[in-house]
């Protein structure tokens, strides 16, 4: 019996009798001594060193460049940045963009990075327009009671 096909995650043994299991975390793997795999490339999250597949930081897409427990350039997940330690940290509450200042050691908002019905601060963080929101129910409020509607 010859197998004509294997799975994701399986590569065809070299006497195409069996799909042989790729290691953990192997996205490509490929047959050594007939029985066993050897990873090739990894999945996202994960890169290869000595043949096995090790996980990046948290919150990182891919660390082909720096290494297990790091993060490349680019590659952190949505609300998150790279920090100077090549580990990706997370946007301040409400942000969707923002950098990292390495002189205070933390994520500020990117002007305009703000999630919506939130503006930057001073601070560089986000802040819900509640006392706008308020204002206007008050005027709208006060035209109802003033009869203009």
């Amino acid at each position: 019996m010859q197998c004509s096909e294997c799975n994701s995650g399986e590569v065809m043994s070299s006497d195409k009798k069996q799909c042989l299991k790729c290691p953990t975390y192997c996205d490509k793997c490929k047959e050594i001594d007939g029985k066993k795999t050897e990873c090739v490339t990894c999945e996202e999250q994960y890169t290869l060193k000595d043949k096995s597949c090790e996980a990046c930081g948290g919150h990182c897409k891919s660390c082909d460049t720096t290494g297990a427990g790091k993060c490349d350039e680019g590659k952190c997940d949505d609300k998150y940045v790279l920090a100077s330690d090549k580990t990706c940290k997370a946007c301040p509450t409400d942000c969707s963009s923002c950098t990292y200042d390495s002189a205070n050691s933390k994520t500020v908002c990117k002007d305009g990075g703000c999630d919506a019905g939130f503006a930057i601060t001073a601070e560089k963080t986000c802040e819900g327009n509640h006392h706008l929101e308020f204002t206007v129910s008050l005027l709208i409020c006060h035209y109802y009671i003033s009869g203009f509607f």
